[in-house]
């Protein structure tokens, strides 16, 4: 997939099938995934004609929660959308095969930064698991281990030592929360390109807009985001200046633009692993009991 940021004050035009920002020159042939910041300007209609070209349109703010999403419904997948349907009668069967994954890359990834996570009660309290409740509550309970040995790794000022979003309440939580938002909307705009209905989950539950598809994917890579945040900031190429506190910590300008060279490369080394990922997934799905 290819990513195209524009994370400025800049005016995006459409000609013919070229975007122009800035005097540059960007085919849109060349573009799968424009993420622009909600500074730069752009009527309407060229936004249509970017998503009418199979563009996806994310639009980005310093708040997570802010995000919009803009993607032309694929006329595809009507199978694979039916067999999304049929595999919810296996919801606990597939969620807990989300969640087995989950512990057993948190366990790698805090073991790559030092910390000794114990990972055997939660998969031997998954193993025997047979309603979403009970699965959900070991879901919590890992997370809060793993979150209070992860945030170990930082001094106080960067993080207070709890998962805080909406608003996050320190450094550490403001980057989690945006890096996550980020990567949700990467899956969303692959699920969508395959012919997969993001609504439809298994271990998340569809509420509003949320697209439970993409984050119960996004559990596949949350602790590599852990690991890519706890990278930049321990290697001090995020510091405190590159936050602002306004009604909660948010990165400032400054902060995104520093983040966006890693977080695109990070999500080109991920991509493989994501389409291996998303087509498991399909095989999952298709299996009929």
């Amino acid at each position: 997939m290819n990513r195209v940021i524009i994370d400025k004050e800049t005016h995006i035009q459409i000609k013919g099938d070229v975007i122009l920002a800035d005097g540059i020159k960007i085919p849109l042939r060349a573009v799968d995934l424009l993420i622009i910041s909600s500074r730069a300007e752009s009527s309407l209609q060229d936004l249509a004609k970017i998503a009418k070209k199979d563009v996806a349109i994310l639009i980005v703010t310093s708040k997570p929660k802010e995000f919009l999403l803009l993607q032309k419904r694929y006329q595809k997948g009507g199978d694979l959308k039916a067999s999304q349907y049929y595999a919810l009668d296996r919801k606990v069967e597939i969620a807990k095969e989300i969640l087995a994954k989950k512990i057993e890359y948190s366990y790698l990834a805090l073991r790559r930064l030092g910390l000794d996570f114990e990972m055997g009660v939660f998969q031997k309290e998954l193993k025997n698991v047979e309603d979403m409740e009970t699965l959900l509550g070991i879901e919590g309970n890992m997370a809060k281990r793993y979150f209070e040995l992860y945030f170990s790794l930082f001094p106080k000022v960067w993080a207070k030592g709890a998962r805080s979003k909406n608003p996050p309440k320190d450094p550490i939580n403001a980057l989690l929360s945006y890096c996550y938002t980020i990567y949700y909307y990467e899956i969303a705009a692959w699920l969508g390109y395959y012919g997969f209905e993001p609504m439809i989950g298994y271990l998340h539950t569809p509420f509003r807009s949320h697209m439970a598809l993409a984050s119960d994917i996004l559990e596949l890579f949350r602790s590599d985001i852990d690991t890519l945040v706890a990278r930049l900031v321990l290697d001090k190429e995020i510091v405190l200046r590159d936050f602002t506190n306004k009604g909660g910590i948010y990165l400032t300008t400054n902060g995104r633009k520093k983040l966006w060279t890693h977080l695109k490369s990070f999500m080109e080394e991920k991509e493989g692993r994501l389409k291996r990922s998303i087509a498991a997934l399909r095989a999952i799905v298709a299996k009929r009991s």
